[in-house]
């Protein structure tokens, strides 16, 4: 599924299932632990921080795929995302919370959350 309408329906979601929001949550939490998101100036940061988790959290839910169809910030941009979505994208497939189907090291193509995401929303 695109890794923009997974974000969109993620944070739409939160708003109406906490139990859902809490696992959005723990993604977070996952991600700056792995290091992937920074934890300075997290009170600024929080939306665009939520967008990438609640991706990951709903595709896990859904058993999807992130769709990486572009790799273009500016694009990310005008769709309501961060510049940086695509970067934080990437450092999750170094630190294993996502696994690409190529050989890059990078996110492009299809993105499954690893088992490291099914242990922790179990």
């Amino acid at each position: 599924m695109n890794v923009v309408a997974l974000a969109q329906q993620g944070l739409d979601r939160m708003e109406i299932n906490p139990a859902f929001a809490d696992r959005v949550h723990v993604v977070t939490a996952l991600l700056k632990a792995k290091g992937v998101l920074s934890t300075k100036r997290a009170a600024l940061n929080a939306r665009p921080h939520t967008h990438v988790a609640a991706a990951i959290a709903l595709a896990h839910d859904l058993g999807a795929t992130l769709d990486i169809h572009t790799r273009r910030a500016e694009a990310y941009y005008l769709d309501g995302l961060s510049t940086l979505f695509i970067s934080w994208l990437d450092k999750c497939v170094k630190a294993g919370i996502l696994e690409a189907n190529n050989s890059l090291g990078r996110a492009h193509g299809k993105l499954r959350p690893t088992q490291l995401v099914a242990d922790l929303l179990s």
